[in-house]
């Protein structure tokens, strides 16, 4: 049986394939995603609350604390501290 030549060969280079083109318009996805707005919403809600979860229960990595010391330069009638003055007008006496 000899080879098939050119002439044997199908012209098509696409026989025995078939392509469909879906050509999804904004409207029919709208109407897709209103039929399955329950999924959707309950997607959203449980990546929401296993997202909070995970971050209550994360282990705490840092901790900050900060002091901050008051030196009272003298007090006014009512007992209350004068503060010194730090700034451009004003040197500190240290």
């Amino acid at each position: 049986m000899p080879l098939p030549g050119p002439a044997m060969l199908p012209r098509d280079p696409n026989a025995g394939f078939q392509v469909q083109v879906a050509d999804t318009t904004l409207s029919e996805a709208t109407i897709v995603l209103r039929k399955r707005r329950w999924v959707l919403i309950f997607g959203v809600l449980l990546g929401g609350i296993f997202g909070m979860y995970r971050a209550w229960t994360q282990p705490q990595l840092y901790t900050a604390t900060g002091e901050i010391q008051v030196r009272c330069i003298g007090t006014v009638p009512r007992g209350q501290c004068l503060l010194r003055r730090h700034g451009p007008d004003h040197a500190p006496a240290d």
